[in-house]
């Protein structure tokens, strides 16, 4: 187990923030994660265009084009829908990046809707869950930042925001890293107030390439944060390590190393690849655990850890 938490303290931790949740308490009770067992597909590498298969959809479509005024003509009569009938809402597991040890995490939220970008969007503004900062997770986007505008075309996502704050360049990268999670979107523009967000030496718009120093050199992307997990665990994210190779732990209630795995991301030695690696595992009792990620150093082989991820493992 990591040296920041107890096992006891995690499960009175996990359990308490469980609890909030449910209990509707904070600003964003409503965003709790969702469970492991529904899982994002892949995320996109930044070194290669995604594919439809590796996340959903945004739903987000440029404003349409001007229409011509109808006809003066009446109009046939039609028979009015009765407003009780509305169609069945869909729900959607997406990704919100916070911040864990001052690097990109993961966190899930169940949204609803056909705009999945908006509402991913508007739940990274809504911060961190009961369960995310119970665990240290934060986030640096200024709680009075909020959605003006989004648009995605050309495989460009355009997010306005308003608000008297300065965003600074770890919260661009979490909203860079929460719209590039969608197959459909390669690049952000960012304005506040009308005035362009950036990182220094990039452009106009970002990749996530141009936001690597903020990542983890493993940065897994499900399961996230106090989920629930049963084996076999799927593990999914991108990592830039030496030759691509990267080491995957996973530990029971009792500290107990249950998985231990070598896994290998699509590419690494500089450019961040994709991974989607399923561990089967045992163990004797349910109860809080670990994903531990770790990759040897290429100067003088020390394990090094670079994530570290509580979950409940079943």
């Amino acid at each position: 187990m990591s040296t920041r938490f107890s096992r006891t303290k995690a499960a009175v931790v996990l359990a308490c923030a469980v609890a909030l949740s449910a209990a509707g308490c904070g600003r964003n009770a409503n965003n709790a994660g969702a469970p492991a067992s529904v899982v994002p597909a892949p995320p996109q590498s930044v070194t290669s265009p995604p594919t439809p298969s590796q996340s959903p959809s945004a739903y987000v479509t440029a404003p349409p084009s001007r229409v011509a005024s109808p006809s003066p003509s009446p109009a046939p009569s039609v028979t009015a829908v009765s407003a009780s009938v509305t169609p069945p809402t869909q729900s959607s597991v997406v990704s919100v990046y916070l911040l864990g040890n001052g690097y990109i995490a993961a966190s899930h939220r169940v949204v609803f809707g056909l705009a999945v970008a908006r509402a991913a969007v508007e739940a990274l503004l809504a911060g961190p869950t009961a369960t995310d900062t119970a665990f240290g997770y934060v986030s640096k986007i200024p709680s009075n930042v909020q959605l003006s505008d989004l648009t995605i075309s050309d495989r460009t996502a355009r997010l306005s925001l308003t608000g008297h704050v300065i965003v600074p360049p770890a919260g661009v990268t979490q909203l860079v890293c929460t719209l590039t999670q969608f197959s459909s979107v390669d690049r952000v523009a960012l304005t506040l107030n009308g005035n362009v967000l950036t990182m220094p030496s990039a452009g106009a718009s970002l990749t996530r390439a141009d936001v690597e120093a903020m990542m983890p050199v493993v940065l897994v992307e499900s399961p996230t944060v106090g989920e629930t997990v049963r084996t076999p665990l799927r593990v999914v994210g991108t990592a830039n390590t030496f030759e691509a190779v990267f080491r995957l732990e996973l530990t029971d209630w009792d500290g107990r190393i249950v998985a231990n795995v070598v896994a290998h991301a699509a590419s690494g030695t500089g450019t961040r690849g994709g991974f989607d690696v399923t561990i089967p595992y045992a163990v004797e009792r349910a109860g809080i655990g670990e994903l531990i990620a770790s990759y040897d150093s290429p100067k003088d082989g020390s394990r090094i850890v670079v994530a570290e991820i509580p979950l409940h493992v079943g």
